[in-house]
């Protein structure tokens, strides 16, 4: 009697530990995986072999890559398209931010200058004078080109500079950053 009480304490010690170690549980095999520079080791995208990916924690049920293009299918379908480039080890992704107008400083939306703000509390200030101020805290010179429609942003601050592509949309002023990506340490 003894014997068996020791063996169903025993059991159940077993499948407690292994449930909190995670035994059991499948983690999916990465066949590709990116990571921001600054945290090489925490991806930011991943393709998996089952066809799935995970991108800033959203998972997808199925992705595209073409040339240049990911493209990212969530479970309604519904298609977040992303460009990118390669250049040695980087890749630079270019993510789609949609920024609205704050009217509070002023009612003309049809032009750069201005402040813009988007959902995600992400802002940019744009001078007549030429100036810049990024979230609030990272200023710097800017030079727009309409025709090309980007905008090379000069930091003040010990930050890469950057170039970025806009369009001016409905009111909304839409920018692609390119964010560096490098593969991601395991």
């Amino acid at each position: 009697m003894k014997v068996k009480k020791m063996l169903a304490l025993f059991l159940i010690l077993a499948a407690c530990a292994m449930a909190f170690a995670g035994c059991g549980k499948s983690k999916k095999k990465a066949k590709e995986e990116w990571a921001y520079p600054h945290d090489t080791k925490v991806p930011v995208l991943s393709f998996y072999e089952d066809g799935t990916a995970r991108f800033k924690k959203k998972d997808y049920k199925r992705y595209e890559i073409g040339d240049n293009v990911i493209r990212l299918f969530d479970e309604n379908d519904a298609v977040l398209e992303m460009v990118f480039v390669d250049k040695e080890e980087t890749r630079y992704l270019l993510e789609k931010t949609v920024y609205h107008y704050n009217k509070q400083f002023g009612e003309d939306n049809t032009k750069l200058q201005g402040v813009w703000e988007s959902d995600d509390n992400y802002s940019f200030e744009f001078t007549e004078k030429g100036t810049f101020l990024e979230d609030g805290v990272l200023p710097g010179y800017y030079y727009a080109d309409e025709e090309k429609g980007t905008i090379r942003l000069v930091y003040n601050d010990p930050v890469d500079d950057a170039v970025l592509y806009y369009s001016l949309e409905n009111g909304d002023l839409i920018i692609e950053y390119p964010w560096p990506l490098v593969k991601a340490e395991k």
